[in-house]
């Protein structure tokens, strides 16, 4: 089997997601190569096989990038063609790297897979016209690339498109990892939530969450990831000592914090439309952790912690947040952890095997 090539426009550490595929990749010793985008420049750890562009731009930062997100894309033409004859699979994430795969693929007959994470103008406050045009683009690549990986099968409608279980694949954000869980204690006078992820403004909560747990000395809040508010973030932790932020980190430290923590935190503001999709690593990574995941009711991770009693759905304030820290039972945190660990041996103990396969067969067909 030919080579593949891997397109992100994240850190490659920073994906649990994509590691996962270069870890098979790895196992079966197919050669590859990660072009990714270090986007606030920082000085990382480099990843074995990859090509990092460097210019420096926000995270989130949505049509205001569009500059910076042309460059990208010309970056990419240029790697793509400049490499042709090492890899015959090119492995996209995302709209803001499947112009260039297309292309390129089209031109030198190779396969092109298309991973879509998130619908992209879902993901952003995308302005109507522009969101039109990268619509018709998004679903274009959706239907004409010969393999198409979605995270949930929710998806499929979102994106508009006709399930086809040849061509469609379905990868859950389940994590993998050789990974020692910490034992923490749970109780009410040392209570430890965690948020690990991008630090986006307004529609992931932060800011409440920040401001609320800044209330409540007695409490403790892990944060970690880059983005938008970073400063604000930073700020929070200097003034308040119950605050700890990590700044950005790999996928291995994120679940780290993670187990130190009694409660993950994960809003999906539905002021983002995608966030009506949302299939979140956090959520399979609270089952994984045995730890209580505290979303947004409405969402899909707020319908399932409600189903299987593993988690709290809550509304999208600030005080909706400290009314929840503080009414706390730790009998029912307690109960939830159980409950979590218990779906995760049941239904994801095993699910590596099974994306190994998966993945395998999708790269031979």
């Amino acid at each position: 089997m030919g080579g593949v090539i891997f397109l992100r426009s994240q850190i490659p550490n920073a994906d649990s997601r994509l590691q996962r595929y270069v870890d098979i990749i790895k196992e079966k010793k197919i050669p590859y190569l990660i072009t990714a985008w270090n986007r606030e420049n920082k000085k990382i750890e480099e990843e074995e096989n990859s090509i990092l562009y460097t210019r420096r731009t926000p995270i989130g930062g949505g049509v205001s990038n569009i500059f910076s997100l042309i460059l990208w894309n010309l970056f990419l033409f240029r790697i793509l063609w400049k490499n042709r004859k090492n890899y015959i699979i090119i492995h996209s994430i995302d709209f803001d790297t499947c112009i260039p795969a297309y292309i390129i693929a089209k031109i030198f007959r190779k396969k092109f897979i298309f991973d879509v994470y998130d619908k992209y103008t879902d993901a952003r406050n995308t302005p109507s016209l522009v969101a039109f045009f990268i619509n018709k683009i998004e679903k274009y690549s959706c239907i004409h690339c010969d393999k198409l990986i979605l995270p949930d099968e929710c998806r499929i409608k979102q994106l508009n498109i006709s399930p086809n279980k040849e061509r469609i694949f379905i990868i859950e954000n389940v994590p993998y990892t050789q990974f020692n869980l910490a034992t923490k204690e749970i109780r009410k006078d040392n209570l430890v939530f965690s948020y690990v992820g991008i630090l986006e403004e307004r529609n992931r909560g932060i800011e409440n969450l920040l401001n609320a747990v800044a209330q409540i000395p007695s409490v403790k809040l892990y944060i970690a990831g880059g983005g938008k508010i970073e400063s604000l973030v930073k700020e929070k932790a200097e003034k308040y000592p119950n605050i700890i932020f990590y700044g950005q980190v790999s996928s291995q430290k994120a679940l780290e914090i993670l187990s130190k923590s009694d409660i993950i935190v994960g809003m999906y503001y539905k002021t983002i439309k995608n966030h009506l999709y949302a299939s979140p690593n956090k959520y399979f990574e609270h089952l994984f952790l045995g730890k209580v995941l505290l979303t947004t009711e409405g969402t899909p991770p707020g319908y399932k912690v409600q189903k299987y009693s593993t988690g709290f759905a809550i509304g999208e304030t600030e005080k909706d947040i400290l009314d929840f820290i503080k009414n706390i039972d730790i009998d029912t945190i307690k109960r939830y952890s159980i409950n979590a660990k218990k779906i995760w041996v049941e239904k994801y103990n095993n699910y590596q095997e099974r994306l190994k396969e998966t993945y395998s067969n999708l790269l031979r067909s």
